[in-house]
């Protein structure tokens, strides 16, 4: 294993590509031909590597201008995990002592973010409220930066809440990821991964490396990611009608596979142009493709088993071919201290998506759909920062961005292999166009020794439009908003901190989704207008809103965060959030265009308002603090987590947002086998069953859902680790329960999820 780990990547990249899919490795010049190796689509793409600001774990203060995003005018300690006014810094210690493959992993154990049941990463409890950045910006399209191996990344920030500087889009607050830089010199390194068994397969491989030339100050940097998850399945369903009969009206099985395939390559060059002032070129290319195929076998028992089919294939494909960013970016340190700093961006994008299926009824029925949707976007986005040189104990900064997307959508729908009515109905061809526009100011103020100020104006206005033929819709927003943050040290030695937030945001909907035009469900029987009869509640037609407005809120974090030995610490947090025009999902029997019969569609609506609080206890403890015998190295973590909202629209005691568990539980453990450099790993989650409600009436119960899993790191050296990992450990069982309660039909969907086994490593080459 260290002669494959330190001289042959080569053979191990095939082995993993030949693990996950049986797929043989193509060289170089033949990586655009793999899409037609069993439906893979790999084109290669980059990700920019040293677009991002860093504070590198060597280099110390880094006050570079764009590429940094601070809270407070204080530059981030990037050796650990650091407490700042509004916000947390997860510097190289942390990731390099995470011993996981992605930083999806790294957040899962920290106890300032949430874990949904699903598995979504947010803040407050409300994941689809959390803002993602990669370097400070939206990530190219295509590209999860939660997905990254930690050793590409010189830090990830949690900000709490909105800042002027990172935007207004965050309600719950945002996730930045930002890169390795190109400040020092970096060896090649490289990380993998395998997981199976058949079940559930990962293959997984990172590669990163940076050049510079000390005495001209140029530096180069190349950053490889690709990785590809193929995995299986199997839920039972059953429905019924609340009427006492004790006869199921159906049952069925479905088996789910899923498969994910995703490459970039991120190649970056920075030069120095003067003293104190460079320019650096990065570009961002990546491609990849998801797709998701169910197979359901139907027993139908009643009338209500009789509107389903029998037998019904559901294929979801997305793919990218490819998505390019390309990234200019010019700074210039002044002799008081300020700095001027510009950036510009142009991307381009093509993207695909098709929903396909057959269906077959009891009465012989026969039903192939397809829907399909080709994008083509067009972006560019510039922005001017000046940071200005500390006087007084102020920091002064400023900026204005500006951003432009073009995005020309062709969609159309087969019936058994012809063109639908429905393109008859509705254009086939639709163009959004999104200007926005925003202006910030901040003041870092070092009131005392003790007390950290940051107060910050910001101004956005976004117009998103869409014209669809003769029809035009248009969604607007301008907004000031002041955020405030403040940071108090206190105690001996300013062991405890407390830091309280002020913050207003938005949710902007996207202008396609305004469309009226459906997306008809494969499973749901509909040949023609005359034979597209009523529908399932749980298989509906799908549309936009052309009235949707955007959601507004206003939001107060209070975080107390303290330490309690050398080794140990504490955290409490709260936080509540007002919201307005909040969009929920509602499904409802409407007459549509579309159908001489009512048809279910589900569509996004404004629901009124909003309010959501949480409550976060949080703790690392050592007990070699307290404890003289205890293992230096054994230490204990975890949260619990409160959680709970209401929505005005929405009537009875389960009105809560979608995904937000009532409370949640999250622990792990950590020690150092004996005088071996072997660390072991043990977390655990748990999420209790809890029931929320649609506005139309839908009733859903998730049930409880409990997960552990144990990992083992061996160190070789600073730089080459090997890490066996089992998760889930025990067969993790999942129940949802909805009921749709205005007729009374109610179905069950049970799965099982098996344990996977998942060697990993990084090493030097």
């Amino acid at each position: 294993m260290l002669l494959v780990l330190g001289g042959e990547p080569a053979f191990v990249m095939t082995a993993l590509w030949r693990w996950v899919w049986g797929c043989p490795v193509m060289p170089s010049a033949g990586f655009a031909r793999m899409g037609s190796v069993r439906g893979l689509l790999l084109t290669v793409g980059v990700a920019s590597a040293g677009a991002a600001g860093g504070v590198p774990a060597e280099s110390g203060n880094d006050p570079r201008g764009p590429e940094r995003v601070e809270v407070t005018g204080q530059a981030a300690p990037a050796a650990a995990r650091a407490v700042m006014a509004g916000k947390l810094v997860l510097g190289r210690t942390v990731l390099d002592g995470a011993h996981v493959s992605t930083l999806r992993d790294v957040l899962r154990r920290d106890p300032a973010v949430s874990v949904s049941a699903s598995g979504r990463i947010g803040l407050l409890g409300l994941p689809g409220y959390t803002q993602v950045l990669l370097d400070g910006l939206p990530p190219p399209d295509g590209l999860d930066p939660l997905e990254l191996p930690p050793s590409q990344v010189e830090r990830i920030e949690i900000i709490r809440g909105t800042v002027a500087e990172t935007g207004l889009a965050g309600i719950a607050g945002t996730i930045n990821v930002v890169r390795r830089s190109l400040k020092r010199s970096l060896p090649w390194q490289w990380s993998g991964e395998l997981s199976g068994p058949s079940a559930q397969r990962t293959a997984r491989m990172g590669l990163q490396g940076t050049w510079r030339d000390e005495a001209a100050g140029h530096a180069a940097g190349l950053t490889l990611n690709a990785w590809r998850t193929h995995s299986e399945l199997a839920t039972d369903s059953n429905g019924a009608v609340l009427a006492p009969t004790g006869v199921d009206a159906w049952r069925s099985s479905t088996t789910n596979t899923a498969l994910h395939t995703q490459v970039a390559l991120s190649p970056s060059v920075r030069l120095t142009l003067a003293e104190g002032e460079s320019l650096q070129l990065s570009a961002d290319f990546s491609s990849g493709s998801s797709g998701n195929v169910q197979d359901t076998d139907l027993t139908p028992g009643s009338d209500v088993g009789a509107r389903q089919p029998q037998q019904s294939r559901y294929r979801w494909n997305w793919r990218t071919s490819p998505s390019s960013t390309g990234t200019l970016e010019w700074e210039r340190r002044l002799e008081d201290g300020a700095v001027w700093s510009a950036r510009g961006q142009v991307a381009r994008m093509n993207e695909s998506m098709e929903v396909t299926g057959s269906a077959q009824w009891a009465g012989g029925a026969m039903q192939v759909l397809a829907n399909r949707d080709d994008r083509q976007r067009a972006s560019s986005q510039w922005r001017l920062v000046r940071r200005g040189g500390a006087r007084d104990g102020h920091v002064l900064q400023w900026g204005a961005e500006l951003r432009h997307e073009r995005l020309t959508q062709r969609r159309g729908l087969d019936v058994e292999g012809a063109s639908s009515y429905i393109d008859a109905l509705f254009t086939t061809q639709a163009v959004s166009r999104n200007l926005d526009r925003s202006v910030w100011v901040e003041d870092d103020w070092a009131w005392s020794d003790e007390l950290q100020l940051k107060l910050g104006l910001r101004y956005e206005q976004r117009v998103h439009r869409l014209a669809e033929g003769v029809a035009r819709h248009e969604v607007s927003l301008g907004m000031w908003a002041p955020t405030v943050q403040a940071a108090w040290s206190f105690g001996d030695d300013g062991e405890h901190t407390l830091t309280l937030g002020l913050s207003r945001g938005f949710n902007m909907p996207l202008a396609m989704v305004l469309s009226p035009r459906p997306v008809l469900d494969p499973t749901a029987e509909c040949r023609s207008q005359l034979s597209c009869g009523t529908n399932r509640p749980q298989a509906p037609d799908r549309a936009g809103n052309p009235f949707l407005q955007p959601e507004r809120s206003w939001g107060i974090d209070l975080n107390w965060d303290a330490s309690l030995g050398e080794h140990s610490s504490a955290s409490l947090g709260v936080g509540w959030r007002w919201l307005s025009a909040v969009r929920v999902q509602t499904t409802a029997l409407e007459s549509v265009l579309w159908s001489t019969e009512p048809r279910w569609v589900e569509r996004p609506t404004n629901g009124g308002r909003a309010q959501s609080r949480a409550v976060t206890l949080g703790f690392s403890l050592a007990p070699a603090d307290w404890w003289v015998n205890a293992p230096s190295s054994l230490e204990f973590t975890g949260s619990l987590q409160w959680a709970g909202s209401r929505v005005s629209a929405v009537a009875g005691p389960y009105n809560r947002l979608p995904e937000q568990s009532p409370w949640a539980a999250r622990w792990g453990s950590k020690v150092r086998v004996g005088a071996w450099p072997l660390e072991w790993h043990v977390d655990g989650a748990l999420h209790p069953a809890y029931q929320w409600q649609d506005a139309m009436g839908m009733l859903r119960r998730q049930g409880t859902k409990r997960t552990w899993s144990t990992s083992a790191t061996w160190t070789f050296d600073a730089v080459t680790q090997l890490t066996l990992q089992v998760s889930p450990l025990l067969n993790d069982r999942h129940t949802m329960h909805a009921i749709w309660q205005p007729t009374g039909e109610q179905w069950q969907q049970r799965s099982q999820v098996r344990p996977v086994f998942s060697l990993s490593w990084t090493a030097q080459l």
